[in-house]
């Protein structure tokens, strides 16, 4: 049935990782760990002869902070799954940040398009479009696989297929205070920060979110990809024994608690968000 249509993927925010192929899917991957965020990208579509994307980063009053006409990766995913439809992302959370927005915008898109154009495509089928897509745009490579779930995730294997421990008590606050964007590209293109990053990681998964935040830290200062506005805040979140990290890769620190939006509000202005319990969804049902 053809008719306007609605999809929500949350974001996610990358605390270590390490880029490793994927046997599963013939193709680039990553392990690591990260939190899936109830705040991310909503796309709502309309069928249309044409493809024609919009992105709207908003406030979160809902004010408009920008306006973006057209998007090559979502556009490319659509003509991809053979989907075509007037789209519009909608999100209130800054680009290149660390939040995993290009994942989320593909995967709303994808299902909002297919939906409202009456296209049977399935959540597998979303999630490997998106998947193929990230890799061909060059970003972020574990967002995909665990935006599948909710929790705060340990992707042990890399891929669509691999193995995932999710965890569903980090019951407290996240917040986040960001400095800027961080291209993700530009980073891994340096072949020293690759090895940093490979000496850096750890296998170990978290039993507890104090432990995720602890092994996020570790990777942090191994991989020295901490910049120095996230310097700053953390020395504070140390002295003030809050657990806190850097977002990956954004230019940007995450922390955990009540007491932690204090801390990150002498510096700026934190953004609070929880943990997903379901991941992405087809309709509005966040």
């Amino acid at each position: 049935m053809e008719g306007d249509a609605v999809a929500f993927c949350p974001g996610h925010i990358s605390g270590w990782f390490r880029p490793e192929f994927s046997q599963t899917d013939n193709a680039p991957g990553s392990v690591g760990g990260g939190i899936v965020i109830d705040r991310g990208v909503l796309s709502s579509a309309t069928p249309s002869k044409e493809i024609r994307v919009t992105c709207i980063y908003t406030s979160r009053d809902g004010s408009v902070r920008k306006r973006i006409e057209g998007s090559p990766p979502v556009e490319h995913a659509l003509k991809t799954a053979g989907i075509s439809a007037e789209i519009v992302t909608e999100t209130d959370l800054p680009p290149e940040s660390g939040f995993g927005l290009s994942c989320a915008a593909i995967i709303s898109s994808l299902a909002a398009g297919a939906d409202a154009s009456g296209i049977r495509i399935s959540r597998e089928q979303i999630f490997k479009t998106a998947y193929m897509t990230e890799i061909y745009f060059k970003a972020g490579l574990g967002d995909v696989p665990a935006v599948s779930g909710g929790g705060y995730v340990c992707r042990r294997e890399s891929g669509l297929g691999g193995h995932i421990i999710r965890g569903y008590d980090m019951d407290k606050p996240v917040f986040v205070l960001n400095f800027g964007p961080l291209p993700t590209s530009e980073v891994l293109g340096e072949q020293i920060t690759l090895e940093r990053i490979e000496s850096a990681y750890t296998r170990k998964c978290p039993e507890t979110p104090e432990e995720f935040f602890k092994i996020s830290r570790d990777f942090s200062e191994r991989s020295g990809l901490i910049t120095t506005e996230v310097r700053e805040v953390l020395s504070v979140c140390d002295r003030e024994r809050i657990p806190a990290s850097m977002t990956m890769l954004g230019n940007g620190v995450f922390a955990y608690g009540d007491e932690a939006f204090t801390i990150l509000n002498e510096f700026g202005t934190p953004e609070e968000m929880h943990v997903s319990k379901k991941g992405f969804t087809r309709g509005d049902k966040r």
